[in-house]
């Protein structure tokens, strides 16, 4: 399914009296202008030494007694257009990283810098234009909606906060928002419960585009589904991606999911990344061991083919405690000493002239 064009004088467009930049928000339908710019583009996103902590409280006081380091010295860039993957166990950080980033959540110290502009600092006041540009969707559309409102009423909540057009446009908007994920118009009629999983995740995914954002982060939005839901609801996003310019933060523990949408690719372990490149070259030469160890739980589909499984023993350690050094020194097979001791950089190992592959890990493997 792919949104069609748009008229210029009907649909979502703002009236001729608003301002060139609002008809530009609230047109989720028709595709930005081309921007003439030689060179390769600017990042959209730049997050820098990023760090979210969470005090553990205890006691009769509650008093923090330790600290959670959900988020412990990420570093990431997005390009305009591009979808970075961003791949983990569960409890390592990416949905934290993605709050984080949304500023649904306040960093502990470095910088999210968003067109040039750093988030981290900002108020609840001055980050309200940015709101427009930056909008999420959730793993769990149930939870996300309000389940009190009609879905008519939870499209045309972003207009009304940020004051976009009459309440006849509104009416308008919601019903192109509706089409343009493939949902009929009567659905703003109805209410979230009367929906299915993959329903509910268009209606997510449509109040995510409303206010024509240039960067969507996804977390998990396809890992609640059926698989045959999951292919309509990943193709939506890439039409979307395709017809509305946007750039992804793809977040899912499932990599092959990740290889079919992501340009490139994070891996993340314990609140830290481990391994980032090319979505290809990382599929065909992982280099950390972590990257490898994911790898190969992936079912291959010819029963023919043989590979050799990376073994990890013991579980995932807590980030309230995480291990000294290199974080997954307790599970690797390669660990040495000097693992358990310094914690590795991240260092790009690509050939002269070939696009960057960043791994943390002290040996070349």
């Amino acid at each position: 399914m792919s949104a069609g064009p748009v008229d210029s004088d009907s649909g979502l467009q703002a009236p001729a009296a608003r301002a060139s930049a609002d008809r530009r928000i609230v047109d989720p339908t028709t595709a930005p202008a081309a921007v003439g710019r030689t060179g390769p583009a600017p990042p959209l996103l730049e997050v820098d030494r990023l760090r979210t902590y969470f005090p553990v409280r205890g006691g009769v006081f509650l008093t923090a007694k330790a600290i959670c380091k959900a988020v412990d010295d990420v570093s990431l860039n997005i390009a305009p257009g591009e979808t970075l993957g961003l791949v983990g166990e569960s409890g390592c950080g990416k949905s934290t990283l993605a709050k984080t980033v949304v500023r649904l959540l306040k960093p502990a110290g470095g910088s999210v810098r968003f067109e040039g502009t750093d988030l981290a600092p900002l108020s609840r006041r001055e980050l309200k234009p940015f709101r427009r540009e930056i909008q999420m969707i959730f793993q769990d559309p149930a939870d996300s909606l309000n389940s009190r409102q009609s879905v008519g009423k939870i499209l045309e909540e972003p207009f009304v906060v940020h004051r976009l057009g009459s309440a006849e446009e509104r009416r308008l908007w919601v019903a192109r928002l509706l089409d343009t994920v493939g949902l009929p118009a009567r659905a703003a009629d109805r209410f979230p419960f009367e929906f299915s999983g993959g329903q509910r995740q268009r209606i997510g995914i449509a109040r995510a585009i409303a206010l024509r954002p240039k960067l969507v982060l996804c977390d998990e939005p396809v890992s609640a589904l059926d698989v045959s839901i999951q292919s309509q609801i990943l193709n939506l996003l890439l039409d979307l991606q395709r017809d509305l310019r946007l750039s992804y933060l793809f977040i899912s523990h499932d990599l092959a999911v990740v290889k079919h949408v992501s340009d490139r690719i994070a891996i993340m372990y314990l609140g830290r990344i481990v391994e980032i490149g090319e979505a290809d070259e990382i599929y065909a030469r992982p280099l950390h061991p972590y990257t490898r160890i994911l790898l190969a739980a992936v079912p291959d589909p010819d029963p023919r083919k043989r590979r050799r499984l990376e073994v990890v023993e013991g579980d995932v350690p807590t980030p309230i405690n995480p291990p000294s050094g290199c974080h997954l020194h307790p599970r690797c097979p390669y660990a040495e000493d000097r693992c358990r001791v310094e914690a590795p950089v991240l260092r790009d190992v690509s050939p002269s002239g070939a696009p960057p592959h960043r791994v943390a890990c002290h040996f070349d493997l």
